[in-house]
């Protein structure tokens, strides 16, 4: 299992520059590749006991994550339907075709 770090920056661009300014996170990837170490080497301290504790927490956590996720979602208080962009689709369609985008 490996983990690939890459610092993300945004930009932005003067329109009287032609020069673009990026913005830099301190310390970075350094601090956060530190505290990955940190918590990989707590992990490896943990008996196995409370190692299968861990695992059997998280992933009660991700199931009633998900579960509770799905129950109350947006698709499913609406309808998965509407929920995709083609409805959106068709509301800027009728826009573009002079319609005031109401159906």
């Amino acid at each position: 299992l490996s983990t690939s770090v890459q610092p993300s920056s945004s930009h932005h661009h003067h329109q009287d520059q032609q020069q673009t300014v990026y913005f830099k996170t301190p310390l970075v990837p350094h601090l956060p590749l530190a505290g990955m170490f940190v918590n990989w080497y707590l992990i490896a301290q943990l008996e196995f006991v409370g190692l299968m504790l861990l695992l059997l927490y998280i992933g009660l956590a991700i199931l009633f994550y998900f579960c509770y996720g799905a129950k109350q979602s947006v698709g499913n208080a609406t309808g998965w339907h509407d929920v995709s962009g083609n409805q959106e689709h068709h509301k800027y369609d009728n826009i573009l075709d002079g319609g005031d985008g109401d159906h």
